[in-house]
């Protein structure tokens, strides 16, 4: 993944701009990796480098921040994709909602599962089971 950073940097350096697509890839790739915190810095330097982030990079953070553990971050990027009217997509919910219910946001969990709900979003078996226990604890 050094590698990644490497022609990235090579790249910008050269006065190429890497597309939507591109970074999207590399924060899936570093996500997928356990280096979170440089698919965060990628992230944030995205609208300075002249690549506004979109649904799907705000969904692939989300996912690696609910895997590393960063619910609270996860979470407020989340809600970022709410009041910009953006759907998230399903893998996005379920790993948030999942993420909300071991934490203990059981609350927060039911919010989520009713927003699923009108996004006719089906939830798979682990989701499931944790918006039950969710709507049995709020």
């Amino acid at each position: 993944m050094n590698e990644a950073l490497i022609i990235l940097n090579e790249m910008l350096r050269e006065g190429h701009r890497p597309n939507i697509f591109t970074l999207n890839t590399l924060l899936r790739s570093f996500c997928e990796n356990d280096m979170v915190q440089v698919a965060e810095m990628v992230f944030s330097e995205m609208p300075r480098k002249g690549c506004k982030p979109n649904v799907v990079s705000h969904c692939i953070l989300i996912e690696g921040l609910c895997k590393d553990g960063h619910v609270s971050s996860a979470y407020e990027l989340f809600r970022l994709i709410l009041a910009k009217k953006w759907v998230p997509n399903e893998d996005t919910c379920m790993a948030m909602a999942v993420a909300l219910y071991e934490t203990g946001r059981f609350k927060e969990a039911v919010r989520l599962a009713d927003e699923m709900d009108k996004w006719n979003f089906v939830p798979d078996t682990r989701t499931w089971n944790a918006l039950v226990s969710s709507w049995l604890n709020s």
